[in-house]
């Protein structure tokens, strides 16, 4: 009997065990991405300020799943965001931290967003009215506002950044690759040439330096052209969207070597809290 109750106490803490690490493992995955694909709504995205547009203090820009702010010509902050619920009057937003959690929100007629704080622990209520609010903050759609430094850039990137992120965040998968073959290819182009991965590129940078307090930019011309060299099996000058879907694995290229692989690993480093998928591993 008492090796029947130690064999039963033994399975007992392996299962704890297995139980503990799957719970830690999940509360990490819910630490690296808190954000549900759920875009935020159309009404929400644009360019906000407040106080108002003549003497704008506070700067935000909501694409489709990212926030980007600014106060009072500082550095701009991104942040994940997404549609978390729709309630009868307005919808709950989530953010990454240090924000975190989620922020009640709606739009008025007259293009002013207002958006609250809870009480802590405070669920949100069906209706605006109810709401147990701790702070309310109001801003305003101001279309005709000279753009402080960068935002211009950020909303030109950001609509590639919104297309590639749903299919390429997890795994590299044809889906991610059609994906980011779309985004990217020109206009009048069947292949994506350099000056395309170039682009690549330099988003990556862009947005990984938004993501780095070191704030370091790496030169992407000549990482560009090795790229080009690894993917474009035919030679002839481009990557088809069959090339892009063929290569497994980047990093065991003979082509990738060196100070390349080096400063290629840093520029995906740096955006790979967006896009887990680009995680170097040896």
């Amino acid at each position: 009997m008492r090796k029947i109750q130690l064999n039963f106490s033994l399975l007992c803490a392996i299962a704890l065990t297995v139980v503990i690490l799957l719970a830690a493992a999940t509360a990490a995955e819910a630490v690296r991405d808190p954000v549900p694909l759920q875009p935020v709504p159309e009404n929400l995205q644009g360019l906000w300020v407040a106080p108002d547009c003549l003497r704008p203090r506070e700067w935000h820009f909501y694409s489709s799943y990212f926030v980007f702010r600014a106060e009072d010509g500082s550095e701009t902050v991104m942040q994940r965001a997404a549609k978390l619920q729709d309630k009868n009057d307005y919808t709950v937003i989530g953010f990454d931290p240090p924000h975190g959690a989620s922020r009640p929100a709606r739009v008025l007629e007259d293009g002013v967003m207002e958006m609250v704080k809870l009480e802590s622990g405070a669920p949100p209520a069906q209706k605006w009215n109810d709401l147990a609010a701790v702070a309310f903050y109001e801003y305003m759609h101001c279309l005709d506002t000279d753009l402080p430094d960068g935002f211009a850039e950020i909303m030109r990137r950001s609509a590639r950044l919104d297309a590639v992120y749903p299919a390429c965040r997890e795994k590299i998968t044809p889906d991610c690759a059609q994906t980011l073959f779309t985004a990217y290819l020109s206009p009048d182009g069947d292949t994506l040439t350099e000056k395309e991965i170039r682009n690549i590129l330099e988003d990556i940078a862009f947005f990984g330096a938004l993501n780095d307090a070191s704030g370091h930019t790496l030169e992407t011309a000549d990482l560009s052209r090795i790229i080009l060299r690894i993917f474009d099996r035919d030679g002839s000058g481009g990557i088809s969207l069959e090339e892009l879907e063929t290569l497994q694995n980047l990093w065991d290229q003979p082509a990738l070597t060196g100070p390349a692989k080096y400063r290629l690993q840093r520029l995906l480093t740096q955006i790979s809290p967006i896009f887990p998928a680009l995680e170097h591993k040896e």
